[in-house]
């Protein structure tokens, strides 16, 4: 139809989280020790590997995602047997000082997640850009305890 809009009414909801998995130190040492890959813009660097939760090692930890993720259908009223949900992709991500992430979006993904293996001091915030007129939702970056990382999406 001629004069159709469509108008972005309610939020985008965000959930945050803690994931209930303890990593051991061997499991924490295997995502650190991924081979890197430095992105084109020279802004930080991403494993090589793009499914990284993908081998038995990490089961765990991948259940526990995706019942978070479940959780989070639950809160917008959708049944996780709608559809065939299922992880795209998982990497790694290292960004050391001065380095940042770009504005970038994951238009493969419905729903994208932010699992945070280890933050340094001084790290900066996740910012979520909502429009092209510089609204932004600024996330803080919390400092987790060894072994206790947690999720944003």
């Amino acid at each position: 139809m001629v004069g159709q809009e469509i108008i972005n009414l309610f939020p985008t909801p965000i959930m945050t989280t803690d994931v209930d998995v303890i990593l051991e130190k061997k499991d924490i040492d295997t995502f650190k020790n991924l081979e890197m890959v430095r992105y084109p813009i020279n802004n930080g660097s991403h494993s090589k590997n793009l499914n990284v939760l993908e081998p038995k090692q990490f089961s765990l930890l991948r259940s526990c995602i995706l019942n978070h993720f479940y959780d989070y259908l639950d809160y917008l009223s959708v049944s996780k047997f709608d559809y065939d949900w299922f992880i795209s992709s998982s990497w790694v991500n290292l960004h050391k000082p001065g380095d940042r992430s770009h504005r970038h979006f994951h238009t493969n993904s419905i729903i994208s997640a932010i699992y945070y293996l280890d933050i340094p001091e001084n790290s900066g915030n996740t910012i979520f850009e909502l429009d092209e007129q510089d609204n932004r939702l600024h996330m803080p970056t919390v400092k987790l305890k060894f072994f206790e990382p947690n999720m944003y999406n």
